[in-house]
């Protein structure tokens, strides 16, 4: 990727970046031969006994234990640090409601290039339909990188990342209810082609609500969401699920005829 500079530098971001040219390179050392002495003066190899294997990622481990930083890592973050981030790159601004919360960061070479945040649901029914609710899920409330060019295919690896290996295992809450998906919000006036091709489904249009959550009346997109999107977690996808996405889609479709012909009717009657 070459250096990350930052188009507009983050208040609190970490110090410089560490020259990789100084980090040692990985020392292989030949096993020893274990030998015993004879009575005779003569020395031999001792049948049986074998030299241990050395565990190859003993001096990275001690590299990284000395604070000599990976050229990429994945920091976990408080609020305040990951609302550095979210306050410079995400629609939605800083995260405020006080529900459950981890967050998760992409470092290269030590610069911060995208941010996967998860809270606990704002309403305790997701989707009755499907049975999901606030225990058994987990919400994606912010996913955004860094407008530096350099990072402009960050987002999909955080994404993977945090529906991977970061989502379930650093969820804290809930611990006696297995969680069977993850969802996110679409934001306004996007397609919702990240989730899409990350094997997200559409599950249903939004309509505007109040409360203390991320689309409360007065936030910075200045609207509600697009969609609710949902991923299934492994052994968790609803044995109905296409049958009920087939049924809102023609829902879907019959609202939008019907508004089709309003348009016309009223149209008409004006010119009239």
């Amino acid at each position: 990727m070459g250096k990350l500079t930052l188009v507009a530098p983050i208040t609190g971001a970490p110090p410089p970046i560490l020259d990789l040219a100084a980090i040692p390179a990985l020392k292989v050392i030949a096993n020893p031969t274990i030998t015993i002495a004879l009575p005779n003066g003569a020395q031999t190899r001792l049948p049986g006994v074998l030299w241990p294997e050395q565990d190859p990622w003993a001096e990275s481990e001690r590299r990284t234990l000395a604070s000599r930083s990976p050229a990429i890592e994945i920091r976990r973050l408080n609020r305040k640090e990951a609302n550095i981030l979210a306050e410079a790159w995400s629609p939605l601004g800083e995260e405020r409601r006080p529900f459950g919360y981890t967050a998760f960061a992409l470092f290269v070479k030590r610069e911060p290039v995208a941010l996967a945040t998860a809270g606990s649901t704002v309403s305790a029914s997701v989707d009755q339909e499907l049975g999901l609710n606030r225990h058994n899920v987990i919400e994606l409330t912010r996913l955004c990188r860094s407008e530096d060019p350099a990072a402009a295919g960050s987002l999909r690896v955080m994404l993977r990342l945090w529906r991977e290996f970061l989502a379930t295992p650093y969820w804290p809450y809930y611990p006696d209810t297995t969680k069977v998906a993850l969802v996110t919000y679409q934001l306004p006036g996007t397609k919702g082609h990240i989730y899409r091709t990350d094997g997200w489904v559409r599950l249903r249009d939004c309509k505007p609500w109040g409360g203390a959550g991320t689309w409360q009346r007065g936030s910075r997109t200045g609207s509600h969401p697009d969609g609710l999107w949902v991923y299934f977690l492994p052994g968790h996808r609803p044995a109905n699920l296409q049958a009920v996405l087939a049924r809102r889609r023609r829902e879907r479709e019959g609202v939008d005829e019907r508004r089709a012909r309003h348009r016309v009717t009223h149209t008409a009657s004006r010119a009239a």
